[in-house]
């Protein structure tokens, strides 16, 4: 008997990715299908589909903005993110390679503020706590 991890119902990974990544030809790039069902597992039609609400009707790769603020908001609300250390350090892979861009952080902040109503004392506060978390590990 074999255990499925919560968000792994699926006969074949490799054909779901196979699928996936043809159903998304045009829409997604084969790079970001694949970061994103290996991530979400049987998820990822949910976030594909807030990753295109959100984007222009161009191919988006990993690094659209479309693509960030619909990772932002699936860890809000799937995935009961509540600080922006949640989002960069656990909910998504946005901070595993080392600290994000500033620009990494504005936007996710301004989507988790938007999301939970902070103000943009608590947005700068939240910058100020992930950047902290990379300087106390010696990472500028």
């Amino acid at each position: 008997h074999i255990a499925r991890l919560q968000d792994g119902q699926m006969e074949s990974f490799s054909e779901y990715l196979a699928q996936a990544t043809v159903q998304a030809k045009g829409k997604l790039d084969p790079d970001l299908v694949d970061y994103l069902v290996r991530s979400y597992g049987t998820e990822y039609p949910q976030l594909k589909q807030r990753i295109t609400a959100e984007g222009s009707g161009v191919e988006l790769s990993r690094d659209a903005s479309e693509v960030l603020r619909a990772l932002t908001l699936q860890a809000v609300h799937e995935e009961m993110a509540v600080r922006l250390t949640d989002v960069i350090l656990r909910r998504t892979s946005l901070g595993s390679a080392g600290k994000p861009e500033a620009s990494i952080l504005q936007t996710c902040a301004e989507v988790m503020g938007k999301a939970l109503g902070w103000g943009e004392v608590q947005k700068l506060g939240e910058i100020d706590a992930v950047e902290t978390v990379y300087q106390n590990l010696g990472i500028r």
